[in-house]
């Protein structure tokens, strides 16, 4: 299996002090090969330019699967089949979900119209991880497993549904994450704007209206409570339906972590 993709980066700023410099994606599937063929797909990636000239990127790569043959409620047994992340980045991964408590409102102008919308999700942690014939699997296999509710995430979203081209450009601002303990004590807030990103109108069969798969990132610009002087770059691979409102947005937090606090240690 297999996929060709293309789209478009951007460096960020890093805090790290070291001459890093943060690198972001957002990328299209245009073609798919085994298991993957035929499937509309959307890969971000994001991580660090070092000074040395190694390029270190997590990427998080999601399919549009209407028959669900990719998808499994399992892990495979055993140790996972990768190296550890190297030192110095931490990553926090979250299933962005809708928010019955805040109703989303529209955001428009006398002049230009619909200009976007007050966005509200609730999160929660979420474990990914996908397997093929040399983790055990006979074919690749993957699976998105939505675990406590450990916060929320509000932002304004520049987005207009109505739109026509097949990829437009999307961005968000005054976008904020808090977190809270499972007994609900506020536990801080990360501040993270999508700086750039895409909009892909994807067609549901049997469905008259589409539904839009959106990729993004940008900087994460500091935080409160644990998350103190946080740096690093956030990005957002979802996908929305206008009508029937679901949504299903991935959240994937790289912070910059020299120290370690972010990151937890597995029991043996």
């Amino acid at each position: 299996s297999g996929l060709r993709a293309h789209g478009t980066g951007s460096t960020l700023p890093s805090l790290r002090g070291d001459g890093a410099v943060g690198v972001a994606l957002v990328l299209e599937v245009i073609e798919g090969r085994g298991e993957l063929r035929g499937l509309a797909g959307t890969l971000v990636a994001s991580g660090t330019l070092e000074p040395s000239g190694h390029l270190r990127l997590q990427i998080l790569a999601r399919m549009m699967d209407p028959s669900g043959h990719l998808l499994t409620q399992l892990r495979p047994e055993g140790e996972p089949c990768m190296e550890p992340l190297p030192a110095g980045r931490s990553y926090l991964a979250f299933v962005g979900e809708i928010d019955l408590n805040h109703r989303v409102t529209l955001r428009c102008s006398s002049t230009r119209g619909l200009l976007g919308s007050n966005v509200y999700e609730r999160l929660r942690v979420v474990d990914l991880g996908f397997a093929s014939e040399e983790g055990g699997w006979r074919d690749l296999v993957a699976w998105t497993l939505p675990g406590a509710s450990v916060g929320s995430v509000a932002a304004k979203l520049n987005f207009n549904p109505l739109s026509f081209p097949p990829v437009s450009p999307i961005s968000t601002h005054q976008g904020i994450f808090e977190f809270h303990s499972p007994h609900g004590e506020a536990l801080g807030t990360l501040h993270a704007d999508m700086r750039e990103g895409r909009s892909m109108r994807t067609a549901l069969p049997g469905e008259l209206l589409p539904a839009f798969r959106f990729g993004g990132f940008g900087a994460i610009s500091g935080g409160t409570g644990i998350f103190a002087g946080a740096s690093g770059i956030m990005t957002m691979n979802s996908v929305v339906s206008v009508q029937p409102r679901t949504l299903a947005n991935l959240y994937l937090l790289g912070l910059d972590d020299p120290d370690g606090r972010f990151r937890a240690r597995w029991a043996a």
